[in-house]
Parts: structure tokens; C-alpha cells; sequence
């Protein structure tokens, strides 16, 4: 074996330049390195971050051999990008709720004149079908309480409970003395 065989292996694990900082001193042994089950690493407050994420960084940090800094680093830039995505997904849907708000005050069957009226229908129509309060919040969470087709759809429940009276035979009757005919016994 030639004397220059260790130093073209050793080039050829580390670029030029530099020193693996693994390398425990002795030819061809490496050291194991940082033990992540010993980082405390700081998971970025409002990152949406918890233990299971967290096991993931120490996971990753162990197969890449990182150490705690470089491991916190990247928990710090991925919760940046994280919260920056979650920004532009916020915006977008504002941003497709305000068209959906501006297609219906246009659309020539909802908007106009009539808009006042049909909010009073959709807003009659949520009440009825949800009288938990659960779908409200669902259709406000997600932004679909301002969809075309959804906003329609409860308006024409409305409208139809506004429009339901009893009609009997011709002769108009209050609901109390209806009450009293039926349940008077």
C-alpha cells in the first residue's frame, strides 16, 4: 500500500480545505458525533410546533449529524417559512372572498336593489338550517359563508320559510286563532 492512499481517502471524504469536524484525530475513525436526544432545542412561539415535530428536528438532526445550533437554526428558518406560507394563504383567501362578496352584489339576481333583502333571506336560511351555531362557524372559519353558490343556496331557504304561511280554503287566519282550532280542547 502507498503512503498516499490514507491521504487520497481522507481528501476524498472531506473537500479541500476543510476538516471534518468528526474526525476524532486518529486515521480512518470517525467520533459519533452530537447526541440529539441531548438538545434542547426551542420550538418558535406561534410556529405551530410541538413534541412531534420536534422529535422529527432530532430525528433529522441525528441522520444528518448536525449539531444543536445548526438543528435550531433550521427549526428557526422553517418556522419562518411556515408562518410565511400560512400569511400568503391567509391573503389569498381574503383576497377569494372579496371577489366572491363582489360577484354577488353584481350578480343580477342577488346584488343590486335586492342585496339588503336576499342578506336578510341567506341570513334567515343560516339560522334555520343551523340553529346550533356550528355551520355559522364553519362557513366563517373558511370563508365559504361569502361563496356564490352557498350564499344562494341559504338565501333560497329563506325566502321560502318567509313565504310559508298556511293558506286554508281562502279565508285568512292568525297563527293564534289556528292554534286555538287545532289544540283547543
Amino acid at each position: 500500500m502507498m503512503a498516499d492512499e490514507t491521504d487520497m481517502e481522507t481528501a476524498a471524504e472531506s473537500p479541500a480545505g476543510t476538516e471534518d469536524p468528526w474526525r476524532d484525530g486518529q486515521a480512518g475513525e470517525w467520533s459519533a458525533g452530537p447526541d440529539p436526544e441531548t438538545f434542547n432545542l426551542v420550538m418558535p412561539e406561534d410556529s405551530g410546533y410541538g413534541e412531534a415535530e420536534k422529535t422529527e428536528f432530532v430525528a433529522m438532526a441525528r441522520e444528518l449529524g448536525l449539531t444543536e445550533k445548526q438543528t435550531q437554526r433550521i427549526v428557526e428558518k422553517s418556522a419562518r417559512a411556515r408562518s410565511a406560507g400560512l400569511e400568503a394563504q391567509r391573503a389569498a383567501r381574503d383576497r377569494q372572498v372579496e371577489e366572491w362578496n363582489r360577484a354577488l352584489r353584481e350578480d343580477r339576481d342577488f346584488g343590486g336593489a335586492g342585496f339588503t333583502a336576499n342578506v336578510q333571506y341567506f341570513l334567515a336560511g343560516v339560522k334555520h338550517v343551523d340553529p346550533d351555531g356550528s355551520l355559522t362557524q364553519l362557513l366563517e372559519d373558511t370563508g365559504y359563508g361569502s361563496h356564490p353558490a352557498v350564499v344562494k343556496a341559504l338565501a333560497k331557504i329563506g325566502r321560502q320559510l318567509d313565504s310559508d304561511r298556511l293558506i286554508g280554503r281562502g279565508v285568512a287566519a292568525d297563527d293564534r286563532q289556528l292554534a286555538e282550532r287545532y289544540f283547543n280542547n
